[in-house]
């Protein structure tokens, strides 16, 4: 399948946003993102995500139209710790076509265009900001880790992977688990002598 063209991007701050998905092939089991080399060429590079806090987390259509082009939508926020309004207009584009559906999220309407909703966690990891696009299993495993945590305080811990079947084919799933406050880190007493 094509890339979506995620890449690392200058963000205000000057640090760097790095737009990373989940690499789930059986072979696979990493996050990556490209990175735009000096002569315009893209490299795939590993994101060593591991314990990490959370600025936002919203919902977002993205795949491929028959022509194998890719597609995307405008963001469905969620506010923090609470549910993201659904009754928000979607408008799904390709880069040739423009807008190429409009309205409420319909499942099977947007799976029919070949998209599909990925959740979309925007969140800091080691000092490095990113963007987490995931989708199916992998946007479920981490909805749940979600609904058990605060987001204001509670960070969330990519723990390692499982191996996974649906049909034929076989994947690898990310393992996530709430942190034990990633905001405060770990203290004299929590070491144990």
């Amino acid at each position: 399948m094509a890339s979506l063209g995620l890449t690392v991007i200058i963000i205000n701050n000057n640090k760097t946003m790095k737009y990373i998905e989940w690499k789930g092939a059986s072979d696979a089991g990493i996050f990556g993102y490209d990175e735009l080399q000096e002569d315009g060429t893209y490299a795939k590079q590993e994101f060593k995500l591991d314990v990490f806090t959370i600025k936002s987390v919203g919902y977002t259509v993205r795949g491929f139209n028959a022509d194998n082009k890719p597609m995307w939508s405008n963001d469905i926020e969620q506010e923090v710790n609470g549910r993201a309004d659904w009754q928000t207009e979607l408008k799904v584009s390709t880069k040739a076509e423009g807008t190429i559906y409009e309205g409420k999220y319909d499942k099977a309407k947007i799976e029919n265009l070949g998209a599909k909703l990925h959740i979309k966690i925007v969140g800091e990891c080691k000092g490095e900001d990113f963007t987490l696009y995931l989708k199916g299993k992998n946007y479920f495993n981490i909805s749940q880790i979600l609904k058990d945590i605060d987001t204001t305080v509670d960070g969330i811990k990519y723990t390692g992977s499982t191996d996974e079947k649906a049909g034929a084919v076989k994947y690898k799933a990310p393992v996530f688990e709430k942190a034990i406050d990633a905001n405060k880190g770990l203290e004299l007493a929590d070491v144990p002598f």
